[in-house]
C-alpha cells in the first residue's frame, strides 16, 4: 500500500483552488531477464526517482505543512474534534467568507445561513494497494472511504486504488452562528470607537490620544 496523491483544499497556504501533491510509485517494475545492462541500469534510476518522494520548494512555500498535514490524518481518527484549530484555515478564504456572508448581514440572515457553505478543510488521499496482503480494514479509522476501483499500471498489472474524502467542518451549527454573531457586535464597536477617536483628533488638533 502506498500513498499516490493528496488534495488539499483551504488548509493553511492552501487556499480554495484544490492543490493536488503527487508521490512516488512503490512497485519495482519487471527487468527481462536478456535486458542489456545499460538499460536495467535506467530502469534502476526510472523506479528510484519513482519511489523516492523529495519535497522540494523555497523556504515558506508549504513543504512542512504538508508533512505536518499528513502526520495529523495518519494520527486522527473518524468524529474526532479539536484536530485542526482556526489557523489551520486559510485566512484569506476565511476573512473573503466572512465578508460576503457576516459583514453588513442583520442576525436574521446569519442564522439563515445554510451549513453547507460554512467554512470547511477539505482533503482527499488516493491510496494504491499493489499488495495481496494489504487488508482494506485498515482504513476503519478514516472518515469516509468513496470508492475503489482497479488502474492499468504501465507494467500492465492491475492494481487496487482507494479515493479517502475527508472534511473537517463545523459541527455544532447553533453555536457557530451565536459565535459569528458576538464577533460581528464586537467588530462594530471596535469600528465606532475608531471613529469617535478620529473624529476628535481631527476635532481638537490632538496627535496622540
Amino acid at each position: 500500500m502506498y500513498l499516490k496523491s493528496l488534495s488539499i483544499k483551504n488548509y493553511r497556504k492552501y487556499g480554495e483552488k484544490v492543490q493536488v501533491i503527487n508521490f512516488a510509485h512503490s512497485k519495482w517494475p519487471e527487468i527481462p531477464k536478456d535486458e542489456d545492462e545499460t538499460e536495467k541500469i535506467n530502469i534502476t534510476e526510472e523506479y528510484i526517482s519513482k519511489s523516492s518522494s523529495l519535497i522540494v520548494g523555497k523556504n515558506n512555500s508549504g513543504k512542512s505543512t504538508i508533512v505536518k498535514l499528513l502526520n495529523t490524518l495518519q494520527n486522527s481518527k473518524s468524529g474526532s474534534r479539536s484536530v485542526f484549530k482556526y489557523t489551520d484555515f486559510n485566512l484569506k478564504t476565511l476573512s473573503d467568507w466572512y465578508h460576503e456572508n457576516i459583514d453588513n448581514k442583520s442576525e436574521e440572515e446569519i442564522e439563515s445561513i445554510d451549513q453547507s457553505y460554512f467554512p470547511k478543510l477539505e482533503f482527499q488521499l488516493i491510496l494504491g494497494i499493489d499488495d495481496g496482503n494489504d487488508l482494506i480494514s485498515s482504513f476503519e479509522d478514516i472518515l469516509v472511504v468513496s470508492g475503489i476501483k482497479t488502474v492499468e499500471t504501465q507494467e500492465n498489472q492491475d492494481i487496487a486504488e482507494v479515493t479517502i474524502d475527508i472534511k473537517y467542518e463545523v459541527a455544532d451549527e447553533k453555536s457557530f452562528k451565536e459565535e459569528l454573531i458576538k464577533l460581528k457586535k464586537v467588530i462594530q464597536k471596535q469600528i465606532i470607537s475608531k471613529i469617535k477617536i478620529s473624529y476628535i483628533k481631527k476635532r481638537f488638533n490632538i496627535d496622540n490620544f
